[in-house]
């Protein structure tokens, strides 16, 4: 990829959410129908300009949150030294600070709603992306992804975004890849921000296992075209070896909703009908950090995943027996 001319000259105006107030949750009758109308009347607006000028070779990140404090600080500076145009939060009832700190900063937006995660974890998602990313690249990412792209360090945000828009692709693979200290996890966690690239430099892909990108349920059926036909799905990994859970390792998280792409269509990691990118990207994951033990015990006792947090409750019963987790080994 070389320096090209941006796609594009004008500026491109996006409306973010006006205040309102909190209104009764629709029940699950209504989980099908226009995400606009289901979470809009229930977000109200905390931070930040309401409205972002940006253009075709910019990026807005977006991101739903629920007490991601530890994260704050790393997120903000990866994204920022990317050279993100604006980010957007959409707070889901953090109680630890998560936006206190956010207001800290100025290129940002921060909305809060109270709408039950488990209930509406897909419309609450399918919103910011609907509502920032119409007609130009957006990124949706979870507050503990840090998201790269191949060559970040001689090819420039715009570049990349040029490249796929002038090639008409409208959705990009990333891979999620499992990072973790090289101590071990701790069940007592500090109220400070943790540094992540710095702690947290090890990963282990011994237990990956790679599908045929067709053969995975999630992709399958939804109209995508694929550039390149040697893309895989990836799942498994450190948290198969360490939890025998079968986790899905491959996102779409960076999507451009042209009026035919369907994000996160058939789950938070699917998108459909859409152009997919000849190349694929990473998505460092930091779940193994020391507040890993709160946050799977919140799950658990929640109940407000999938299968009332079948896979947290798994998970809880192998940290409650080792307090002290130490995830670096031979591989």
């Amino acid at each position: 990829m070389t320096e090209q001319n941006p796609a594009g000259s004008g500026q491109h105006q996006r409306p973010l959410v006006r205040d309102h107030a909190g209104g009764a949750a629709p029940n699950n009758t209504v989980l099908d129908q226009d995400p606009q109308r289901i979470v809009h009347p229930n977000v109200e607006h905390v931070h930040g300009p309401e409205e972002v000028a940006y253009a075709m070779d910019e990026l807005v990140v977006l991101c739903l949150v629920r007490n991601g404090r530890p994260y704050v600080r790393s997120f903000v500076e990866h994204y920022s030294s990317m050279g993100a145009k604006h980010m957007v939060f959409l707070d889901n009832g953090s109680t630890d600070g998560t936006v206190e700190a956010l207001k800290n900063y100025d290129n940002m937006t921060v909305l809060r709603t109270d709408l039950s995660f488990k209930t509406y974890q897909m419309p609450m998602k399918q919103y910011l992306i609907e509502r920032f990313g119409g007609g130009r690249w957006s990124l949706f990412v979870d507050i503990d992804e840090l998201f790269d792209y191949p060559y970040s360090d001689v090819i420039s945000l715009g570049s990349l975004l040029r490249y796929l828009s002038e090639r008409s692709y409208t959705a990009v693979v990333a891979q999620m890849l499992d990072m973790f200290p090289e101590k071990p996890l701790s069940d007592i966690a500090s109220d400070e921000d943790e540094p992540l690239k710095e702690l947290h430099r090890f990963y282990d892909i011994s237990n990956v296992r790679e599908q045929n990108y067709w053969e995975f349920p999630f992709v399958s059926g939804t109209g995508n075209t694929l550039a390149n036909e040697e893309i895989e799905i990836y799942r498994n990994g450190i948290q198969n070896t360490l939890f025998g859970a079968l986790p899905a390792l491959t996102k779409h998280p960076l999507i451009f909703l042209d009026g035919k792409v369907k994000p996160v269509d058939r789950s938070a990691h699917s998108v459909s009908n859409a152009q997919v990118a000849d190349f694929t990207c990473v998505l460092f994951h930091y779940k193994f950090t020391n507040h890993l033990y709160e946050l799977v015990r919140e799950a658990a006792r929640q109940e407000n995943y999938m299968k009332k947090s079948g896979k947290h409750k798994k998970w809880l019963k192998v940290l409650e027996k080792t307090p002290s987790l130490l995830i670096k080994g031979e591989t």
